[in-house]
């Protein structure tokens, strides 16, 4: 529930923290989480044991036969039959931890008929170790019953009966402080081990306040939950619930064995209460915590909702949302309940805030919210909440020849709203917003051919339909049928697959279709296809999708000839991972990287776990390549090693070394300059730069140092944040998105460092010196002030982790904000449009105390429709707005808004500057959130835009798209895994300024969405670039390849100076040809946002191939300058300074 206003300011800051806090939560109640004061927590020092635990003695299994007596079997209850009158006397060693306390009660329970996951209804809600598999990997399917349970005086060898007949058994420890992983075993095993770990034991007890006039939920209703996290502070969690502590009749409960390698989130949701949250509850080894949890009754809701004509709506969903910023609403700022048959509601135990009710109801539109201000007891009654009944539309749903379609589903496309068919036929919705829309109708008809008896599912569809339209008719049709054929690399029929189809532009869910298929000629027919663009793919064992998994594109209705899908015989790999020394690692997972999808910066990898002897075994490979990496506790990870083969093919013996990796060492200090104790620690070496979830994390001690081992050898970011119990205190006490977003990532310490294998690093990590600038001024769009309007001041040359503030204007368009120094910065403005356009504004800020700023929002538009290649309207294609500005750095996150045409096509940006634009349609950058990846990337301009002026007659055509596939080999031949490659269409305009295509572990790339016609590619990788190759020729539907080389590049280092004096400038590069080489940006530079801040007004270009370049800048007030310089093969960092006239 946050206006669109907000959405470049939540996504940036999502994108940052927002994505791990949710998921750290996740495994919350349904009615989430809420702050609440630390309860009442004592610590027992418990008496330990003697440190010399005594052992048991020692046996052979010579000793087995004794009966069951002999052996202190617990009698089983009275479902469980087991014969004991014949038990064999299996030996069991039990290593215990050293500091027992003396008040444990240690046993040792035996199941039989027990295989991993077997018992896990058994351990529900225990806290426990992941299990231990040994031999036994099949799942039993009889039910594990127990036929022991031992109390243990402390280490040795210890009896377990083992029943003749049975296959295998399970021991594992119950004890208040020692938690251990189930043993699995069979009678002829060697001797299992159960070790056990020194854990916690955590008890206590629900606390009802004695004014507490509401019924008291049953025990068995509550549930205390626990959510653990290794060092490192913030977001170093497990996801999801740990553990459970059921609540007994008393109220007490209790949790025994707890890990006390891990700081806890405890949680306990109460119906009709507020929910009980304390975020960190830290443990001890042998330690014995009461945590009593006192429940508060909060504030309660009550009243009705209504139509628009006064009718009570029953079944409206009511929503209490905390009106704080976005991810105080995600820890748990959100109630809910549903209206009654009188439409009235209550919501209850709602913590003391602000919040903001919403209700929802089928046929209407949502309400508009009803704020509220709650004390802690208040009972607020009388709320009323309108529902608007929003458009409506009607008609009627019909088969071939005019019956009725009784039953038939009638769907409001991106909308969800949906509606059956009476027995005339007719349907209506209502609850629609402005439109037009897209409606779906679909109806099962009795036939043969129909699937599991449903019969087949005939449907009709009606475009760009407007709002209240009652008389639309809507004719069934039988499905249109894909036919096509499956086949291997050779040409080879596959007789058994899956496949699976979905619409272009459509949300997966809403538009999948799927079918399993068996025939020796690898034909398929699927049904129930509307016409339009569809995507198919297909899957079979033993087999993998060629190049990038993208499928296979399919007009419908279709041509005479059948769609060709080629699957690739599969290859497998074996091997073993060992340590820096060559000792297999038993245990070490190994992953396999596959390298990024087109347009995407992630990968796809899925992993395996080495046996124990360190060997591995992977199948369903791509045989032109992957990479495959190994990680195991106390090391840091092996190179990624490539491996590759001929189709169906087993590459065997790959060694996968671990390293001994960096050791980075420092001490974090405080804004005051004092040492920061308790501070989280994260190191990010690979992968997004999160200052909160890096690949090694700890905590710094009381004097603000600090030690990771282990680090990942190469280029690495080391944050330091507060501690978590700070920030969430941050989180809490911000009322809006933009306080939020400050207070977290003006908290971030940060440094980038180089570390090699063995090597140890040292470094500082402080804020920044600080001589701040308040800065006070008005946003106006002409004569009136922009109320509400989201501000951003980023440092030009600033970093995610501190150089970014933000604010809102108020009711007279009046803001304030300061900054942390002096210098150039961007302020990003977006008002509360319908659709908001983000204006930037470059501003540098004076050596002052106070600055005043006035911001007038441009009058600037483009607006116009963009076709698809058959000329119909084009919906929901994203594009991305892209105009040369000064800086660089933090504004590779501002140049250009991602946004998408509406349902007719149509698009318009507003607020634009004057200038030069480019609209770059298709963008992948564009498609994160609904963007069509099933047409061309489409580059529109440039556009010239005078002061003031409405240009909205732009028309852009997007073709389909085609596909260069190809290899980027270094000077040698080498192929070259992870360099970004860059494309151009026929007007030398690049398609995507920042790179989302690279190369795999073998070196190739697929580089998709490129228009018909021809084509150039060009790749870097560090210091290294290629010449551009081309012109391709590129048809839709169809690959080319293209072959490139790796040279030694020169990076431009570019200065702008008016009167001697460095000025901020607009900084364009371009080719012997004309074309932009500027601008571009990889992925692992956008990484280095989070942790880097460069030199202000310094431009850096690179690394370019060898030739003949030409640099131009322009400042705001016009001044030019222009040099064209040669740039070698030496590898230098070339200056160029540019003088102003």
């Amino acid at each position: 529930m946050f206006a669109m206003k907000t959405r470049s300011l939540v996504v940036l800051f999502v994108l940052v923290v927002g994505g791990a806090m949710v998921a750290l939560f996740s495994g919350g109640s349904e009615r989430g989480t809420r702050a609440a004061s630390p309860p009442a927590r004592t610590a027992d020092a418990a008496e330990p044991a003697a440190d010399a635990v005594p052992s048991l003695p020692e046996i052979d299994r010579s000793e087995a036969g004794r009966s069951a007596a002999e052996l202190s079997i617990v009698a089983p209850g009275p479902e469980e039959d087991i014969d004991f009158d014949t038990v064999r006397a299996v030996p069991v060693r039990v290593v215990l931890p050293i500091g027992v306390p003396a008040d444990d009660e240690l046993m040792l329970d035996a199941y039989v008929h027990a295989a991993p996951g077997s018992l896990d209804e058994i351990l529900e809600g225990r806290p426990r170790l992941e299990h231990e598999h040994h031999a036994i990997v099949a799942q039993p399917e009889e039910t594990p019953v127990r036929v022991s349970r031992q109390a243990i005086e402390g280490s040795g060898v210890i009896d377990v009966p083992f029943p003749e007949g049975a296959a295998n058994i399970a021991v594992f420890l119950d004890s208040r402080y020692v938690t251990s992983a189930p043993v699995y075993f069979s009678p002829d095993d060697p001797m299992p081990t159960i070790e056990g770990t020194l854990g916690t034991w955590i008890s206590g007890t629900v606390l009802f306040p004695e004014e507490d006039s509401a019924p008291i939920p049953a025990p068995e209703a509550l549930s205390v939950e626990f959510t653990g996290r290794g060092q490192g502070g913030f977001f170093a969690a497990r996801f999801g619930t740990d553990f459970q502590a059921e609540v007994d009749a008393d109220y007490h409960f209790e949790a025994r064995g707890v890990p006390s390698d891990k700081t806890y989130l405890v949680q306990l949701p109460v119906e009709g209460r507020v929910d009980f949250l304390q975020r960190s509850l830290e443990v001890e080894p042998g330690e014995h915590v009461t945590l009593d949890i006192p429940l508060a009754v909060g504030a309660s809701v009550h009243g009705i909702v209504v139509g628009e004509d006064g009718t009570p709506i029953s079944g409206a969903t009511v929503v209490g949302y905390s009106t704080k910023n976005v991810l105080a609403r995600a820890l748990g700022g959100r109630e809910s309940t549903d209206t009654d048959e009188n439409g009235a509601f209550s919501l209850t135990g709602i913590p003391p805030r602000k919040i903001e009710l919403t209700a929802s109801a089928a046929g209407h539109l949502e309400s508009e919210p009803v704020p509220l201000e709650l004390e802690e007891g208040e009972v607020a009654e009388g709320v009323r909440i309108l529902l608007p009944s929003g458009n409506r539309l009607g008609g009627r749903v019909l088969w071939p020849g005019g019956a009725p379609a009784e039953g038939a589903k009638v769907t409001v496309e991106d909308v969800g709203r949906t509606a059956v068919a009476d027995d005339a036929g007719r349907f209506e919705i209502s609850g629609l917003g402005e439109g037009p829309f897209d409606l779906t109708a679909r109806a099962r008809k009795s036939s043969p051919e129909g699937v599991n008896g449903q019969g087949i599912e005939w449907i009709a569809v009606a475009r760009n339909v407007a709002a209240g339209t009652e008389g639309v008719e809507l004719m069934l049709e039988a499905p249109r049928v894909i036919r096509g054929i499956v086949v291997d690399d050779l040409g080879e029929p596959i007789p058994e697959f899956q496949v699976e189809a979905t619409e272009a532009g459509k949300p997966y869910w809403e538009t999948v279709i799927q079918g399993g298929f068996e025939d020796d000629s690898g034909s398929f027919e699927l049904k129930g296809f509307v016409d339009g663009d569809w995507t198919l793919r297909a899957e079979a064992d033993g087999y993998v999708a060629t190049g990038v998994d993208e499928g296979v594109g399919v007009t419908v209705p279709q041509s005479d000839a059948p769609v060709r899908i080629v699957l690739q015989r599969a290859l497998r790999v074996a091997g073993t991972v060992v340590d820096p020394g060559g000792a297999p690692v038993p245990g070490a997972e190994v992953r396999f990287d596959s390298g990024p999808r087109s347009g995407r910066f992630w990968s796809s990898s899925t992993s395996r776990t080495a046996d124990d002897r360190g060997h591995f075994e992977f199948g369903g490979l791509p045989a032109e390549g992957a990479a495959l990496t190994a990680r195991a506790e106390g090391w840091a990870p092996s190179e990624p090693t490539p491996v590759a083969g001929d189709p169906g093919a087993t590459v065997q013996d790959v060694t996968l070394r671990l390293r001994v990796g960096a050791t980075i060492t420092g001490e974090v200090y405080d804004k005051e300059g004092n040492p920061d104790a308790n501070a989280a620690v994260s190191v990010s070496g690979s992968g997004f730069a999160n200052p909160f979830l890096g690949e090694n994390t700890t905590t710094t001690d009381a004097a603000g140092k600090f030690r990771v081992e282990h680090v990942l050898p190469g280029k690495v970011r080391v944050f330091a944040t507060p501690p978590e119990d700070d920030l969430f205190e941050s989180l809490d006490t911000a009322e809006s998105e933009e306080q939020a977003m400050t207070a977290v990532l003006g908290q971030i310490r940060s440094a980038s460092v180089e570390v090699g294998d063995g090597e140890e690093v040292h470094v500082t990590l402080g804020f920044p010196a600080r001589k701040p600038v308040h800065v006070t001024g008005t946003v106006h769009d002409g004569s009136e002030p922009v109320a509400d309007a989201v501000i951003i001041a980023l440092e030009e040359k600033g970093s995610l982790s501190g150089g970014i503030q933000a604010t809102r204007s108020d009711a007279a368009g009046r803001f304030e904000v300061t900054v942390n120094l002096p210098g150039d910065y961007v302020f990003q403005v977006q008002s509360e449009d319908e659709n908001p356009s983000p204006v930037l504004f470059p501003v540098t800020v004076p050596d002052e105390p106070e600055y005043d700023l006035d911001l007038e929002l441009p009058n600037g538009v483009l607006a116009g429709i963009v076709l698809s290649a058959d000329g119909d309207p084009a919906a929901n294609v994203g594009f991305r707005v892209r105009r040369p500005g000064p800086g660089g750095g933090m504004l590779a996150f501002t140049q250009g808004n991602r946004r998408s045409t509406g349902a007719d096509g149509r698009f318009r940006v507003e607020h634009l500057a004057p200038g030069t634009y480019t609209l770059v349609f298709g963008d992948p950058w564009s498609t994160f959130d609904q963007g069509r990846t099933d047409l061309a990337t489409t580059v529109a301009g440039p556009l010239d835009l005078a002061e003031g002026e409405v240009r909205d007659d732009l028309v852009v055509r997007v073709e389909r798209p085609g596909k260069i596939v190809g290899i980027v080999r270094d000077a040698d031949g080498n192929p070259v895994p992870g360099a970004a490659v860059w494309a151009r269409d026929a007007s030398g305009q690049l398609l995507n300024l920042i790179a989302t295509t690279r190369t795999n572990a073998s070196g190739s790339f697929t580089y998709s969405g490129v228009p018909p016609g021809k084509a150039w590619v060009f790749a870097r990788k560090g210091e290294l670039s290629s010449p551009e190759v081309g012109p391709v020729i590129v048809a839709p539907n169809a690959e080319v390849s293209a072959e490139l080389t790796l040279g030694v590049g020169s990076s431009l280092v570019i200065t702008f100076e008016v009167d001697g004096e460095p000025a901020r400038a607009t900084i364009t590069v371009s080719d012997e040809n004309g074309n932009q080489v500027s601008g571009l940006a990889t992925a692992e530079e956008l990484r280095d946002l989070f942790a880097s801040k460069g030199p202000q007004r310094e431009y850096r270009v690179g690394p370019l191939p060898p030739g003949k370049y030409t640099v131009r800048g322009t400042d705001s007030e016009g001044h030019t300058a222009r040099k064209t310089i040669r740039v070698d093969d030496r590898g230098r960092e070339r200056r160029v300074r540019l003088r102003a006239r």
